[in-house]
């Protein structure tokens, strides 16, 4: 009977080691979205990162693309379809990392952390868009949060007469220019 209390203890926490191993950042990114009503494949080119995992790549002065977004949202999930889909036309190879943040945006508190995080202008548009950051080597290139005319100015070619960003065309440069 001592035996069976140890061998039960046993069961659960090689249960619960599997359970959570087994559950990849790719796969959560994947439930996540395809949950919320996108049509992508378990193997694509998002990579869930949540807000400290975001600090550190800036802080080690990495190169990347942080995708901020939250699943809620129509047009989210429009834009997430259409970065699969011309990541899938391109045959890009590389990784897109997506910030969930959908337990940000309740309170101003939090939404400032994400900012301040970040070092971007704002996530208050990530109701409706996607909001692109483009560091490289930790610095800050593109926020397209950004809307004062300075900031617009870093990707104004990417801009549609609705004043909203053109998610194939921005992509499209990611996958094929951006230097990872």
């Amino acid at each position: 009977m001592k035996y069976l209390k140890y061998l039960l203890a046993a069961l659960i926490v090689s249960v619960g080691i599997i359970f959570m191993s087994g559950c990849s950042s790719k796969d959560n990114f994947y439930k996540t979205w395809t949950d919320a009503g996108c049509k992508i494949e378990k193997e694509n080119c998002f990579k869930n990162v949540k807000l400290e995992e975001a600090k550190q790549k800036i802080d080690n002065k990495d190169t990347f693309v942080l995708v901020i977004a939250t699943p809620d949202s129509q047009n989210n999930q429009n834009n997430i379809q259409t970065m699969y889909d011309t990541a899938k036309y391109l045959d890009f190879k590389g990784e897109l990392f997506v910030l969930n943040v959908k337990d940000y945006t309740d309170s101003v508190k939090k939404r400032e952390e994400v900012k301040s995080t970040l070092g971007i202008n704002s996530i208050i548009t990530v109701s409706n868009c996607v909001v692109f950051a483009v560091y490289d080597k930790g610095s800050l290139k593109i926020d397209t949060s950004d809307t004062s005319t300075s900031g617009k100015a870093k990707y104004e070619s990417y801009i549609t007469s609705e004043n909203t960003i053109n998610v194939e065309r921005f992509v499209s440069y990611i996958y094929k220019d951006f230097k990872f």
